[in-house]
């Protein structure tokens, strides 16, 4: 259903108004900004400073120190298409994360919507050698970094849905740069992230296996979908099978959230994203991941209907997907707000206490 804008802006001044409102009292203001990261939780974040996406270097070192309060673990996902400045910025923060005693999970993004989209105006399909020879270098540019965990494909199974053909073309790709990963850092924890409802909604169960070594199985999860479509009543109401199934299919192996959100606009609010937020634990009692990345630290203003193609849109609108709700649902799904102040949703996520890892490599 299309937006009202002027409903929206009144909701924006609403979060605005509410976050102030939390900073100004005392009983729930941002705490241990100035000490190291948490340890024993396996909460942490992607991190998105304060002004993005253009923040200042006093909004970046802001931005880890946040995540430091908050968990165990810092994040960020490289855009493979925006080239060396995102990579030069990952270098920064992964300075920054372990100057403050965060892990490192590095993400890289080296498909659009399913589609491959390389850098440097690079040939937009994994058959190219050109195009593989820049994955293979940009992975080898990751592992160098040394990571504790790293992504090499977000929400692969995007394109193994929606371009087969570049799937199998990216899966001996795959496995030549988990074997440079491993050569270069082999403490590295190195596999890709799935899609998890695309993933049990077209029985992919096949496709881990298919595509090969994987020290970690990754899943992104969005569900307010789910309530907001009628599946369940409640942002604290998803039937606990929701999550627990990836027990039945992934039993033994090392799962980790590489992006977990839920959005206080749109068809959301603050109330309801809090709520996901303290459900979290319990969600995630029997699945027991070594990671739970929360996808966006800060609210963002980085997603806009206009930079979208036909092609694109027609994909999302062919998931029954709006787009203009989808992406107003995208840049709120922080913890804190665009220009600074958090969400009862992040001041959840500092008390938050999750059962131990089933397995920590």
């Amino acid at each position: 259903m299309p937006l009202d804008p002027f409903n929206l802006s009144i909701q924006r001044v609403a979060i605005i108004a509410t976050a102030a409102a939390i900073v100004a009292c005392s009983v729930i203001a941002p705490v241990n900004l100035h000490g190291q990261a948490k340890t024993g939780t396996p909460l942490g974040s992607v991190v998105s400073p304060a002004h993005s996406p253009t923040p200042s270097d006093q909004d970046v070192a802001q931005a880890v120190k946040e995540i430091a309060a908050i968990g165990s673990c810092g994040s960020f996902i490289w855009t493979w298409s925006n080239g060396d400045p995102e990579y030069q910025l990952l270098q920064t923060l992964t300075t920054l994360f372990r100057e403050v005693g965060l892990k490192v999970f590095l993400q890289i993004a080296p498909t659009g919507i399913g589609s491959p989209a390389p850098p440097n105006g690079l040939p937009k399909t994994f058959t190219d050698p050109l195009t593989q020879a820049q994955y293979l270098n940009d992975a080898a540019r990751l592992a160098a970094l040394h990571p504790d965990y790293l992504n090499l494909g977000a929400e692969i199974n995007l394109m193994y849905y929606l371009e087969p053909a570049e799937f199998n073309a990216f899966i001996p790709l795959y496995q030549q740069a988990y074997a440079i990963v491993k050569q270069t850092s082999p403490q590295t924890q190195v596999g890709v992230s799935y899609h998890l409802d695309l993933f049990f909604g077209y029985n992919e169960f096949n496709v881990p296996a298919l595509l090969g070594p994987q020290d970690f199985i990754g899943f992104t999860t969005y569900p307010a979908w789910t309530v907001y479509k009628g599946v369940y009543p409640a942002p604290d109401q998803i039937a606990l099978a929701y999550y627990d199934r990836l027990r039945i299919v992934f039993p033994t192996q090392p799962i980790v959230f590489a992006e977990v959100g839920w959005p206080s606009g749109g068809l959301s609010n603050l109330s309801d994203q809090n709520k996901y937020m303290a459900a979290l634990p319990q969600y995630m009692a029997k699945t027991q991941p070594a990671l739970v990345i929360w996808v966006m630290e800060h609210d963002v203003d980085n997603f806009h209907v206009s930079e979208l193609s036909q092609a694109q849109i027609n994909i999302l609108l062919g998931f029954n997907v709006d787009p203009t709700e989808l992406f107003n649902e995208l840049n709120s799904m922080g913890m804190l707000v665009w220009d600074g102040p958090p969400k009862p949703a992040w001041v959840t996520a500092s008390g938050l206490v999750f059962a131990a890892p089933l397995s920590v490599p």
